[in-house]
């Protein structure tokens, strides 16, 4: 298995930076971190953990598609987009951690395509009805938990 810490200066990883690195168990994001790029960890089968740190503001298309052993994601606060299928297959993943007070935009109606029947979408509890009526997002509403 792999562990990758990626430097501080880095504000964004390219689209399809580390796709299909299968033994990728674990990564380091910078604090500095703004954008993730579509495909980016793509069919990382391994990956254990990701907790996407405070300040990006946009998650690309298909970023952890088939993450199949990560438990948990945390989306930070700053987070204004997540692109279309970029959970899709997380099969293990039982909670989502969205911190945004404003739901983010959804690129699509498949962005939590194939979320576990237990899975929950921890949300701002301020912000639960604002989730439960955006777009794209209504069609969670029996995932979505506001208990943040």
């Amino acid at each position: 298995l792999l562990y990758v810490k990626i430097p501080d200066e880095v504000t964004s990883f390219g689209s399809y930076a580390f796709h299909g690195c299968r033994h990728l168990s674990e990564i380091s994001f910078p604090a500095s971190l703004l954008s993730i790029g579509d495909y980016a960890f793509y069919g990382c089968y391994c990956l254990s953990s990701s907790r996407i740190p405070d300040g990006v503001t946009t998650i690309g298309a298909r970023v952890f598609y088939e993450c199949a052993t990560v438990p948990e994601f945390t989306v930070p606060s700053s987070t204004v987009s997540i692109g279309n299928y970029a959970f899709y297959g997380c099969r293990s993943v039982h909670d989502y951690y969205v911190y945004a007070a404003v739901p983010p935009t959804l690129g699509g109606t498949s962005v939590f395509s194939g979320i576990a029947s237990d899975c929950v979408i921890h949300v701002p509890s301020e912000s639960l009805s604002a989730y439960q009526s955006a777009t794209r997002w209504s069609s969670l509403t029996a995932y979505i938990a506001g208990d943040l």
